[in-house]
Formats: structure tokens, C-alpha cells, sequence
């Protein structure tokens, strides 16, 4: 993907024009500046936006979590709304756009950690797999 050039520069081009998305997971990797790979060699994505993921040995994120809306996204129209999603990622995203949300990892019914993501550009772009039925 990142030899087609031709490809890469008329997304951007179309993203820029107003074209509609939601990027989730590997679309949010492949519309930031660049991906660096296990050996630590940048190779340059689409530039919509602003940073980069970072590839890494072992899961960072992984399981079930608790989406909690901060501003309107994809996922729900007002703060303080929730969806469940999954995650699995073995890389990290260093990104500098506006963040929409903030996951939460239960159990026992207590909050074992909590971090933030989910990045706005007129759409939307995030880490989780939100598929209702499958998070359930």
C-alpha cells in the first residue's frame, strides 16, 4: 500500500474534499503521517492524520472494554453515553487530532484501567472494533 502512491495521494485528496470514513484499527494506521514497523523503519501512510502508529512485539491493548463518549463520534451523538467493544493491537498510536473517547476495563465491577483514544477530523478514527453484536 505504501508503493501506491497514486492511490495514497488521491485518498487524502478525497478525504480532504469531504469525503465520508470511520476509520477503525488498521484504517487508523493507514491514514496517519506513517507506521513504524518491529524494526523501527517509518513507512509513510496516507498524512490525513496528524502522527503515527508504532508497531510493537507483544499486544498492548486486548479484550473487552467499556467506551465512554467524551463529544459526538460515530459511536453516540452526546458525552456520557457507552458502547462495548473489543480490542486487539499490537502497536500504539501517537496521535495529535482531538479525542472524542475514553475506554474503561472492568472487573469485578471495579475500573482496572482506563485510557484514551478515538480521534475526530470531521469523521472519525479510533483503535476499537465496535461490532455490537459481537460485543455483547
Amino acid at each position: 500500500m505504501t508503493d501506491n502512491g497514486s492511490f495514497t495521494n488521491d485518498l487524502k485528496s478525497k478525504l480532504e474534499g469531504g469525503l465520508p470514513y470511520i476509520a477503525e484499527c488498521g484504517g487508523l494506521m493507514y491514514l496517519c503521517d506513517e507506521l513504524i514497523d518491529l524494526e523501527d523503519k517509518a513507512h509513510k501512510m496516507v498524512g490525513w492524520f496528524d502522527g503515527k502508529t508504532v508497531m510493537k512485539k507483544r499486544l498492548q491493548r486486548f479484550g473487552y472494554a467499556t467506551l465512554n463518549i467524551d463529544s459526538p463520534c460515530a459511536y453516540g451523538d452526546k458525552g456520557g453515553d457507552q458502547v462495548r467493544v473489543h480490542e486487539f493491537h499490537r502497536s500504539e498510536a501517537e496521535v495529535n487530532e482531538k479525542m472524542v473517547y475514553y475506554f474503561e476495563k472492568h472487573r469485578d465491577g471495579e475500573c482496572i484501567k482506563s485510557w484514551s483514544c478515538g480521534y475526530k477530523k470531521r469523521q472519525w478514527g479510533g483503535w476499537c472494533l465496535c461490532t455490537p453484536a459481537f460485543c455483547q
